[in-house]
C-alpha cells in the first residue's frame, strides 16, 4: 500500500513538474519574443522586490533589528554603487569590468537573500516574523532563480 501511494505521489509530482516546466517555457517565449513586455516584467519585478526590501528596512528599524537594518541598508547602497558602476562603464571596451561586476551582484543578491534566512533563524524571535523573512527570501530566491534561467535561455549568458 505504501509502495503504491508513492508510485502515485511520482506520479503527481511528475505530471504537474512537466505542466509547470511548459508553463514557465511559455512565459519565456513570450516574454523573450516582445521588449516591451520584458520591459514591463523587468520594471514589475524589480519594483516589488525594491518595496519589499524597504518594507524590511522599516520594520527592522521599528523593531530595533540592528544586523537586518544593516544588512538591509548595505544591500540597498550596494545595489545602487552596483548601477552606477555599470552607467559609467557603458563603452564597450569596459565589457570585461561590466561583466565581473555583473557576476559579482549576481553572488551578492544570493549572499543576501540567504543571509536572511541565516539571520532569521539567528535573531528573530517572533515566529510569524522568521516564518516571513523566511518565506520572503525562499521567494526571492525562486525568482532570482527564473531570472537567470531566462537570462540563460534568452542569450546562453547569466550576465547579460
Amino acid at each position: 500500500m505504501e509502495a503504491l501511494l508513492e508510485l502515485l505521489f511520482e506520479i503527481f509530482a511528475e505530471v504537474f513538474g512537466e505542466i509547470f516546466v511548459v508553463i514557465i517555457g511559455s512565459i519565456f517565449d513570450s516574454v523573450g519574443s516582445n521588449k516591451n513586455t520584458l520591459k514591463a516584467v523587468k520594471v514589475i519585478i524589480y519594483t516589488i522586490l525594491s518595496a519589499l526590501l524597504l518594507v524590511l528596512l522599516i520594520v527592522s528599524l521599528m523593531y530595533k533589528k540592528n544586523i537586518l537594518s544593516i544588512m538591509t541598508i548595505g544591500y540597498l547602497i550596494f545595489v545602487l554603487l552596483k548601477q552606477y558602476l555599470l552607467f559609467l562603464l557603458k563603452k564597450d571596451k569596459f565589457e570585461i569590468l561590466r561583466n565581473i561586476i555583473k557576476f559579482i551582484a549576481l553572488l551578492v543578491r544570493y549572499a543576501f537573500t540567504i543571509s536572511l534566512i541565516v539571520v532569521a533563524n539567528m535573531y528573530l524571535v517572533d515566529e510569524t516574523a522568521k516564518f516571513l523573512l523566511i518565506a520572503g527570501s525562499i521567494t526571492a530566491i525562486v525568482i532570482y532563480v527564473f531570472i537567470d534561467a531566462f537570462r540563460i535561455y534568452r542569450n546562453h549568458n547569466i550576465l547579460c
